[in-house]
């Protein structure tokens, strides 16, 4: 949740507050969530829906989908900030060995 920010065009935020937000991954916008809550609260769900030969689809925003890929990856929640999701796009997240990995990313080809 982009907070106050939410619609705002990114010329209108301000130079200072956007270089906080893409280094601090506890920068929060006003009224909003900061990517490690969004982190948090998708690594949270993406434990408890990725389960051996289960099915889930997620239909979602950009932010929750970036969160979840990182979760995926192990990686930083500022990752974030470095992958563009194309809109309608397809992502897949899977299990091997009872660790989760990303089986797919940013995949449009259905939309051909």
């Amino acid at each position: 949740d982009y907070g106050a920010w939410d619609g705002t065009p990114l010329a209108e935020v301000p130079l200072e507050a956007w270089r906080q937000w893409r280094t601090d991954a506890d920068f929060r916008p006003p009224g909003g969530e900061s990517l490690r809550e969004v982190g948090e609260r998708t690594g949270r769900l993406m434990g408890d829906l990725l389960v051996d030969d289960a099915s889930v689809i997620v239909v979602t925003h950009v932010s929750p989908i970036k969160a979840a890929l990182t979760w995926a990856l192990g990686a930083s929640d500022l990752l974030a900030w470095r992958m563009f999701v194309e809109v309608a796009s397809i992502s897949r997240i899977g299990l091997r060995q009872g660790a989760p990995v990303m089986l797919g990313f940013n995949d449009t080809a259905h939309l051909g």
